[in-house]
Protein backbone atom coordinates (compact mmCIF):
# COMPACT_ATOMS: atom_id res chain seq x y z
CA UNK A 1 0.00 0.00 0.00
CA UNK A 2 2.78 2.41 0.93
CA UNK A 3 4.45 1.55 -2.42
CA UNK A 4 1.18 2.18 -4.64
CA UNK A 5 0.87 5.86 -2.60
CA UNK A 6 4.56 6.95 -3.07
CA UNK A 7 4.22 5.91 -6.48
CA UNK A 8 1.50 8.12 -7.31
CA UNK A 9 3.14 11.00 -5.39
CA UNK A 10 6.12 10.74 -7.40
CA UNK A 11 4.10 10.66 -10.39
CA UNK A 12 2.35 13.72 -9.41
CA UNK A 13 5.56 15.73 -8.53
CA UNK A 14 7.50 14.59 -12.10
CA UNK A 15 3.92 16.08 -13.78
CA UNK A 16 3.81 19.44 -11.47
CA UNK A 17 7.69 19.76 -12.06
CA UNK A 18 7.50 19.25 -16.01
CA UNK A 19 4.29 21.39 -16.14
CA UNK A 20 6.57 24.52 -14.25
CA UNK A 21 9.39 23.69 -16.65
CA UNK A 22 7.59 24.04 -19.30
CA UNK A 23 5.66 27.22 -18.69
CA UNK A 24 9.03 29.01 -17.22
CA UNK A 25 10.41 28.56 -20.81
CA UNK A 26 7.57 29.68 -22.83
CA UNK A 27 7.64 33.12 -23.62
CA UNK A 28 5.10 35.76 -24.68
CA UNK A 29 5.47 36.31 -28.37
CA UNK A 30 6.17 40.10 -29.55
CA UNK A 31 3.83 41.97 -31.61
CA UNK A 32 4.60 44.50 -33.90
CA UNK A 33 1.93 47.06 -34.69
CA UNK A 34 2.71 48.86 -38.86
CA UNK A 35 2.09 52.30 -39.01
CA UNK A 36 0.35 51.69 -42.40
CA UNK A 37 -3.08 51.46 -43.48
CA UNK A 38 -3.59 47.59 -45.22
CA UNK A 39 -5.90 48.24 -48.43
CA UNK A 40 -4.88 44.88 -50.03
CA UNK A 41 -6.67 42.37 -47.63
CA UNK A 42 -3.37 40.39 -46.89
CA UNK A 43 -1.61 40.40 -44.06
CA UNK A 44 1.14 43.14 -43.71
CA UNK A 45 4.57 41.80 -42.61
CA UNK A 46 6.13 43.94 -39.94
CA UNK A 47 9.92 43.85 -38.68
CA UNK A 48 12.14 44.79 -36.02
CA UNK A 49 13.08 48.51 -36.57
CA UNK A 50 16.27 47.61 -34.11
CA UNK A 51 17.40 44.86 -35.77
CA UNK A 52 20.85 44.69 -37.06
CA UNK A 53 19.89 43.65 -40.84
CA UNK A 54 22.28 44.90 -43.63
CA UNK A 55 20.43 47.84 -45.86
CA UNK A 56 19.46 47.17 -49.11
CA UNK A 57 19.07 49.65 -52.11
CA UNK A 58 16.91 48.03 -54.45
CA UNK A 59 16.88 49.60 -58.03
CA UNK A 60 14.29 51.89 -59.34
CA UNK A 61 14.30 50.38 -62.66
CA UNK A 62 10.41 51.59 -64.74
CA UNK A 63 8.76 48.35 -65.54
CA UNK A 64 7.83 47.65 -69.17
CA UNK A 65 5.05 45.07 -70.44
CA UNK A 66 5.74 42.03 -72.68
CA UNK A 67 4.34 42.49 -76.27
CA UNK A 68 1.78 39.61 -76.33
CA UNK A 69 2.92 36.99 -78.62
CA UNK A 70 1.50 33.95 -80.09
CA UNK A 71 1.25 30.85 -77.39
CA UNK A 72 3.92 28.09 -77.89
CA UNK A 73 2.66 24.82 -79.36
CA UNK A 74 3.73 21.52 -77.71
CA UNK A 75 5.29 18.76 -79.84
Amino acid sequence: MLNTTSRKASRTFVAIGALLAVAACSQAPTEYEADVKDESGGQLIVSDANSTDVPVNVPTTPMTNVPPSEPATAM
